[in-house]
């Protein structure tokens, strides 16, 4: 959502500061952890994992440090929010910075491939780095980074075992609720969800007193002056909504703004009839999966998820909404609420054996495995391939074009020529004289 971005060096200069600190100190604990634990070395060093957003220039100055005190370790790095595509990404005025400070990490996971593929495409658009789309390489200098999808799980069992002990919150069984579960952040698309909540009650007044919103929002930054007006927006178009349709016995939304207790939440996954997940932009949104987890009733409700959440990638038995198409969001909530029942349990069940094969403990199994530090190893190739005339032919397309004349400026030993203990020594192959010998033949090429 670039136009709600603002870009000040102040608070870039207060990032960098953080990232530094926060490098500083894992430093001191490397070496604490390194100092306890001698069995670990350069065959089996510890893995730092730095997540989000907060940190995304930290791992390079950790393998600086790490290197010059000569300390083993491997870096990775988790982003839980959308990697934003190139266009989007560019606006950024230091843009280059963050992508060199994920790439100080020997692997970078996301939740989905989309956000992978924007990253690989970035580090090759902006900093001009060879790149693998199909196995998902980038590389840095010497080595080469790792990205991977990791879409990440909730503590599922846990869940269960919540929803099967959690009281009843919800007294009367004639009514219908439709769920919401949000921080209160205009990521969510709040003011989309009741839009088309108060459509659905134009269109079909047959699910009034019979179906009701329960809209949770949890307060979220609420010194920042955008939630504030939010919260007064979501207000508003509440008290218009239920203005318009309360009824003697009925009112079509009920607001609570404040946290929930986990238990309490469990209790209305359990028994809400469907359960509203729109967000306009999502990393991957577990109200999704916890919602599915406590839905052990023998008549289970539905899904309602946003393309736009990483859920949605992998969730495909839930019903998608787009909720910028706000009529069109009020026929899918439509369909949830009248879904003969052998549907809603086929989908369901479906869900719930996806999402409790793919908890939490298998997002750290995938890690691990990303990692290279399990038996069964990362699947595919690992390593960028060497260049290839062909590689080589593309990449100088780019930057010569249809120009008439080309000028070479070459170094020598390490490049022309292997290495060598004196420069004196190095030589250079048949091969690459040939090729010298036939571009300095031609009159448009300049090697120097």
């Amino acid at each position: 959502m670039p136009g709600r971005a603002t870009f000040g060096a102040e608070h870039w200069h207060n990032y960098v500061t953080v990232n530094k600190h926060f490098a500083a100190r894992t430093i001191e604990a490397l070496e604490k952890c390194l100092e306890q634990n001698k069995a670990l070395d350069n065959n089996t060093p510890p893995i730092i994992w730095i997540h989000d957003y907060h940190l995304m220039l930290a791992a390079n100055w950790i393998r600086e440090k790490a290197e010059e005190k000569q300390l083993p370790c491997r870096l990775a790095f988790f982003l839980h929010i959308p990697f934003p595509p190139w266009d989007i990404f560019r606006l950024f005025p230091w843009a280059d910075e963050i992508l060199q400070g994920m790439l100080g990490c020997d692997m970078v996971g996301f939740h989905i491939q989309d956000y992978c593929l924007n990253f690989v495409d970035c580090c090759q658009r902006n900093l001009g780095c060879r790149v693998d789309r199909n196995n998902l390489l980038v590389e840095q200098g010497e080595r080469t980074v790792r990205i991977r999808p990791l879409p990440i799980g909730i503590p599922y069992d846990r869940f269960v075992t919540l929803a099967k002990t959690a009281g009843k919150l919800l007294k009367s069984d004639k009514q219908k609720i439709i769920l919401g579960v949000d921080r209160l952040d205009y990521t969510k698309g709040l003011v989309h969800r009741l839009m088309a909540f108060e459509t659905l009650l134009e269109k079909y007044p047959q699910h009034k007193e019979k179906v009701s919103l329960l809209q949770i929002s949890v307060p979220s930054r609420t010194d920042v002056k955008e939630y504030r007006e939010l919260k007064e927006e979501v207000d508003q178009l509440i008290g218009r909504i239920n203005g318009r349709f309360t009824t003697a016995n009925w009112a079509p939304i009920r607001y609570i703004y404040d946290y929930v207790a986990q238990d309490d939440l469990a209790a209305l996954y359990r028994d809400a009839a469907v359960c509203l997940v729109t967000p306009l932009r999502d990393g991957m949104n577990l109200v999704a999966k916890e919602f599915v987890a406590c839905q052990i009733n023998a008549s289970p409700g539905v899904l309602v998820i946003s393309p736009f959440a990483g859920a949605g990638e992998m969730m495909h038995e839930a019903l998608l909404c787009n909720p910028y198409e706000v009529h069109a969001a009020a026929e899918v909530i439509h369909r949830a609420l009248t879904m003969p029942e052998d549907e809603r349990i086929l989908r369901m069940s479906r869900l719930r054996r996806r999402e409790s094969e793919c908890d939490v403990s298998n997002w750290m199994r995938s890690f691990l495995k990303a990692m290279g530090t399990l038996d069964v190893d990362d699947v595919g190739t690992t390593i960028m391939q060497p260049v290839t005339v062909d590689d080589f032919d593309d990449y100088l397309l780019k930057y010569i074009g249809y120009n008439h004349k080309l000028a070479l400026l070459l170094d020598y030993d390490g490049t022309l020529a292997p290495i060598a203990p004196h420069p004196d020594l190095a030589t250079l192959s048949p091969e690459i004289k040939n090729v010298l010998f036939k571009l300095s033949n031609h009159s448009d090429v300049y090697v120097a």
